[in-house]
């Protein structure tokens, strides 16, 4: 029998599976492969519509996650017993089988029940996370000088605000934070 392999998730990000693509969110999943039971995350850009042969032939299973959760969140998540337990369900429940063109893997019918418990599975909320903002909604109601200090950059700034922006529970981008300061400091 296979045995998941999990190991803990480390990433210089703070939300390492959310990037911004021109105003569209990428999507994050938790991955299962078959084969030897190593259990990953992922992240796709908004516009990766497909599967990779390995998921439409079974060997790979994905789920989709929230792309919010933070490091400690996805620690989190790879430590939930009820997934963990949803995972090695699925593991053990397959099997490979020759279609008559490829060699493919099903599940028995309690992977099958699992698997849609986790496809379902209410990540939101049970993890650490932050909620995204752009930067000029999360500083709607403040004004210029009380962002930037006496003799600060908006680089200087914009990193100690995307920090306290943080601490207060919202991931807003450093670079998005500069690029507001620049247009609330420009002449009108």
């Amino acid at each position: 029998m296979k045995n998941l392999k999990i190991d803990t998730y480390t990433s210089d990000y703070t939300l390492p599976l959310y990037t911004d693509y021109a105003g569209q969110e990428s999507r994050a999943y938790l991955c299962l492969d078959m084969r030897d039971g190593e259990v990953y995350f992922e992240e796709r850009g908004p516009h990766h519509n497909g599967c990779s042969q390995d998921e439409y032939a079974g060997y790979i299973r994905t789920f989709a996650i929230p792309n919010n959760l933070t490091v400690q969140g996805l620690n989190e998540l790879l430590q939930d017993r009820q997934v963990i337990d949803a995972l090695r369900t699925i593991l053990s429940s397959g099997e490979e089988f020759y279609d008559g063109n490829n060699y493919r893997m099903r599940l028995s019918d309690d992977g099958d029940e699992a698997e849609a418990f986790l496809d379902t599975y209410e990540y939101g909320g049970r993890y650490a996370s932050l909620e995204v903002a752009c930067a000029e909604y999360y500083l709607r109601d403040c004004s210029y000088a009380s962002l930037v200090r006496n003799n600060e950059t908006h680089e200087v700034a914009a990193a100690r605000l995307a920090k306290e922006a943080q601490r207060n529970g919202f991931f807003v981008s450093a670079s998005d934070i500069e690029n507001t300061l620049e247009s609330m400091s420009a002449p009108e």
